[in-house]
């Protein structure tokens, strides 16, 4: 026989494989009214969209939380088919979010954070994650794999930190400053209660700083600096770690000058 005439005969089975795994379905799993089952589709993925508690109506789908295709850029992953990603979400400590398809499903994911590395998060009795830091930079990849699962990765840089001051330190209408400094430079920054809550906040300083201290300061003066008749009590040296959740630095009851970093917390 002619080995010419082999080759279309050849040929039609191969694409005909081609073809059928090519029209193939795949799976992911989502949850709806409590149940999770598994949802099929086809070609192009459904748009996602970041929902929960964090929105006005709660819930509710919302064009600005609508999350970014990003497959063809992202980066390798043993079994990852599809990512998604949405960036800049403001959040507060407790919020609670999931991820839904513009159908309305919401899909029954694996939760991580950056704080926790590749240990799985334990979600909200609803199957939600909870933000553990408020914080208004939060960044949040979805991800699909092979086998239909899913998985959510939340990560955020601390932004700002907060500043519960004592009874001592409140008194006679007293004004603070955070001293960020490294090895090699140092800044001040006033600090303020914008919401009237007793507690103040500061937004952290571009520098690579690694250090803070709290200053307790002269209301009759404006400018921030060490010297007497301006600075009045301040905090020890404390350290500044923008991979740990801790953003909040509470002033121990009775303590006027030195407390240390065992009084950090997160708001």
């Amino acid at each position: 026989m002619n080995n010419r005439k082999l080759f279309p005969l050849i040929l039609l089975p191969a694409c005909a494989i081609l073809v059928t795994a090519s029209i193939g379905k795949s799976f992911a799993l989502y949850q709806n009214m409590g149940n999770s089952i598994a949802v099929a589709f086809e070609g192009v993925f459904p748009d996602l969209y970041l929902r929960g508690s964090f929105t006005t109506p709660a819930w509710a789908q919302l064009n600005g939380n609508k999350l970014t295709d990003m497959t063809n850029t992202m980066s390798p992953e043993e079994g990852k088919v599809k990512e998604f990603t949405i960036s800049g979400v403001s959040l507060n400590k407790d919020d609670e979010i999931k991820f839904a398809d513009e159908y309305g499903n919401f899909y029954s994911s694996t939760y991580k954070d950056k704080w926790n590395g590749d240990n799985n998060i334990t979600p909200s009795l609803d199957g939600n994650y909870i933000i553990p830091m408020s914080e208004s930079t939060y960044t949040f990849y979805f991800k699909l794999f092979n086998n239909g699962s899913t998985e959510a990765y939340a990560m955020a840089d601390k932004t700002k930190l907060y500043l519960t001051p004592n009874s001592n330190w409140t008194q006679d209408s007293a004004r603070f400053a955070a001293y960020f400094f490294k090895d090699g430079g140092n800044t001040w920054v006033s600090m303020a209660d914008t919401d009237s809550d007793g507690t103040y906040e500061v937004s952290i300083p571009d520098g690579g700083y690694t250090n803070v201290i709290f200053c307790r300061m002269n209301p009759g003066t404006a400018d921030n600096n060490f010297n007497e008749g301006v600075k009045w009590n301040q905090t020890g040296d404390l350290s500044l770690n923008l991979d740990d959740l801790r953003n909040c630095y509470t002033v121990p009851n009775g303590a006027w000058d030195s407390s240390d970093d065992n009084n950090w917390s997160t708001i």
